[in-house]
């Protein structure tokens, strides 16, 4: 039988799950945290998909969505207002400023290089700088770079757990629709490994952070063989990992939180733009370039011939930090594996305050 209180912790679980389900955090985040509360994963998804999917929160939402119609119209007037403009003509002043200074350095379009750095150094040199660096030696220890190379491992571990990964076909378009949900396809683990070490150059299959939360439960084991870096936090839940075939892209965007990418098995190529060259970025809606920074078509994109490109391959071994705000893309130049990590000691947080989702 369940107990007064009991009922009333699972009355305040679900309050809890509706109102930042109308706060726009993920389903995936809103599970992340309950299950960190001592909540069964399993539990917890249902709880939240029941919530998602309840009349009262549906009717809830719509209230919200007209409200914030209103408001967007109200900042839509308020930004025609006098010295709206102004105020905006001199926010890309400060960034042009920026882009400007950056340029006077030797050092411009070079990207530091560190070694195993302590917590301390790292949030002195970049973190708290916003500045993006590769880190060497930090990755030693770890199991995964030795046994990720065989799929056969991996396999072993998880090879019959069913797990979520983009199927694109022919899909084109920028990161949002490559990421988008309708390409996602569940099948088992090592059915997905075929498919991908068998591909050869391909842009079709992809596993992607936004197939994290499907794949937290079913691939867990395999952070066994993954060791923290002493600038890290350890949690599952914010640890994401990305498989696909030589030739595989994620086009030009900017991520809202600060992420660290470790590469265990393959290459990476990645290109790097600093956040002042926000306003040469061709940015139409939320956080997306329109630009194939691949393929740079200069004609249809002359403000482009002005920005610094900051050249990266990344190898086994060595991690890449991308400060929030940093524009950057990614090709595959092998089978690759990498993880992505963004549980930090410090804030990173800074998608609560993000209100720029639609069109710009």
């Amino acid at each position: 039988m369940t107990t007064i209180e009991q009922r009333d912790q699972a009355a305040q679980w679900h309050a809890w799950i509706a109102e930042n389900l109308l706060r726009g955090v993920s389903p995936y985040d809103i599970a992340g945290t309950m299950e960190a509360s001592g909540v069964d994963r399993s539990s917890a998804e249902q709880a939240i998909a029941s919530a998602a999917d309840h009349p009262y929160l549906q009717g809830a939402r719509v209230a919200a969505e007209a409200a914030a119609a209103a408001s967007a119209a109200k900042l839509a007037s308020n930004a025609a207002a006098p010295g709206s403009s102004a105020r905006a003509k001199k926010y890309a002043w400060w960034l042009e400023v920026q882009r400007r200074a950056a340029r006077l350095s030797s050092h411009h379009g070079e990207l530091p290089r560190v070694t195993n750095p302590s917590a301390e150094e790292f949030l002195e040199d970049f973190y708290s700088r916003n500045r993006a660096c590769v880190i060497e030696g930090a990755m030693e220890s770890w199991p995964a770079l030795e046994r990720w190379q065989s799929p056969d491992y991996l396999k072993s571990v998880c090879g019959d757990a069913i797990v979520e990964a983009q199927s694109r076909g022919n899909a084109g378009g920028d990161a949002a629709t490559l990421s988008d949900a309708n390409l996602a396809k569940s099948l088992p683990f090592g059915e997905f490994i075929d498919i991908v070490e068998t591909a050869g150059e391909s842009q079709d299959w992809y596993m992607i952070a936004n197939n994290g939360a499907k794949n937290l439960q079913p691939l867990l084991p395999l952070l066994d063989d993954v060791a923290y870096a002493p600038f890290l936090q350890p949690d599952p839940a914010r640890t994401f990992l990305w498989y696909g075939p030589k030739g595989i892209v994620t086009p030009l965007h900017h991520d809202l939180t600060n992420n660290l990418m470790a590469q265990v098995r393959g290459r990476k190529y990645i290109q790097l733009i600093a956040p002042h060259e926000s306003a040469h970025m061709y940015n139409h809606v939320h956080r997306y370039s329109q630009v194939d920074s691949f393929d740079i078509d200069y004609d249809a994109f002359p403000a482009m011939r002005d920005v610094t490109i900051v050249d990266v391959e990344l190898g086994p071994g060595q991690m890449l930090f991308i400060p929030s705000g940093w524009w950057h893309a990614v090709r595959g130049l092998d089978i690759s594996i990498t993880l992505t990590m963004m549980r930090f000691p410090w804030d990173n947080e800074f998608h609560e305050f993000y209100d720029s989702y639609g069109e710009l």
